[in-house]
């Protein structure tokens, strides 16, 4: 018996975790008008999570563009995914001591 109430409270406290939201496939053609549609048609929690700034704020705007940019180049800003996970968060603000998102 302990040990199911051991798993259980495992996996409600796992289920709580927030995570990267997962992206659709990326266009087979890497240009500017293709990969604005690809940024575009991504949902509301992966342009917040891609939109963050040091200021803790979300700009779709800012999403949009770092998704694009990804699409692009493959290359992610250090901050995308700042709030996925204790681990993520902890090692972002030790690199960046000095963010408002750290304080």
């Amino acid at each position: 018996m302990r040990g199911n109430l051991a798993l259980v409270f495992c996996l409600y406290a796992t289920s709580a975790l927030a995570t990267m939201p997962l992206l659709s496939e990326q266009p087979s053609e890497k240009s500017a008008p293709a990969c604005e549609q690809w940024a575009k048609a991504q949902d509301d929690d992966a342009l917040e999570m891609w939109g963050v700034q040091d200021s803790g704020r979300a700009s779709r705007e800012v999403g949009l563009n770092r998704l694009k940019n990804f699409c692009m180049s493959g290359e992610k800003s250090e901050i995308v995914g700042f709030g996925s996970s204790a681990g993520f968060d902890a090692a972002y603000c030790r690199k960046h001591k000095t963010s408002r998102l750290c304080r």
